[in-house]
């Protein structure tokens, strides 16, 4: 038996017993549409919902875009479905869960996540010809041509990038991407244990290649470790042109 039927069914059994509020039909041209037709805007069938237990109001019984409402307590109605749960960064151990569930988040509520209070927002930092204003001191002839457009996005920082509320952070990673000493370690550290899992996934990387992974705890959306170069003595050296040629991603970000 198909789910329209056992549901007309129930609301039969519910009419009969006197148990459900069946409206005045509607005037012509009176909310158009909320008839018993199915459309690709409905809304989820009765049982789907919460329980009502108090409400009067009336049902538009048969409307796939209406609650049915009892008289007394027991009767089913539904509800728009709720958000999805709310994921606890600090224990969670599903990755994927996590970072779809940032996903939804705006800026604002992604704060609520951050390791850290004294995060530092991007339109804090100067950019190169907010840092030049005022500098008297006389410099050598460029190289190269100014570009005036470019000096307005670039910024110098000096700091903690674990706390840069950005897009995205870069850093050079062994090629494990597991995470380690340095400033490899301090982002796994502040990111949490779900960066750890979804790095492992990515099953390496390799010196001049970079991958990309949620932030989690970050408070930047993404971060991007790359494989540095490792020499010892003189084998194994690479030319620069193949440690920083084409980057690949390792997922969606």
């Amino acid at each position: 038996m198909s789910l329209q039927s056992r549901l007309s069914g129930r609301l039969v059994q519910l009419r009969a017993a006197g148990q459900l509020l069946v409206p005045p039909r509607p005037r012509p041209g009176h909310l158009a549409g909320a008839t018993r037709t199915r459309s690709s805007t409905c809304c989820p069938p009765a049982f789907l919902g919460v329980f009502g237990r108090s409400a009067r109001t009336s049902a538009r019984v048969g409307a796939w875009g209406a609650a049915a409402v009892g008289r007394t307590a027991g009767v089913r109605t539904w509800a728009p479905l709720a958000m999805a749960a709310k994921v606890d960064l600090s224990t969670s151990t599903d990755w994927k869960e996590a970072k779809s569930f940032l996903k939804g988040l705006s800026d604002k509520q992604r704060e609520e996540h951050y390791f850290c209070k004294d995060f530092v927002r991007l339109k804090k930092i100067p950019t190169w010809k907010e840092m030049a204003k005022g500098v008297a001191v006389k410099v050598e002839e460029p190289r190269y041509k100014k570009d005036k457009q470019l000096n307005e996005k670039i910024s110098l920082f000096r700091g903690d990038i674990t706390k840069l509320e950005v897009d995205a952070i870069v850093n050079a990673a062994n090629s494990s991407l597991l995470g380690g000493g340095g400033v490899d370690g301090c982002i796994h550290r502040a990111a949490g244990p779900l960066l750890t899992d979804e790095c492992r996934t990515l099953q390496s990387c390799e010196t001049g290649k970079a991958k990309i992974t949620g932030g989690y705890r970050l408070p930047a959306k993404c971060e991007s470790p790359t494989g540095r170069p490792c020499v010892t003595g003189t084998s194994g050296v690479r030319p620069p042109q193949e440690c920083w040629g084409p980057t690949s991603s390792g997922g969606p970000s």
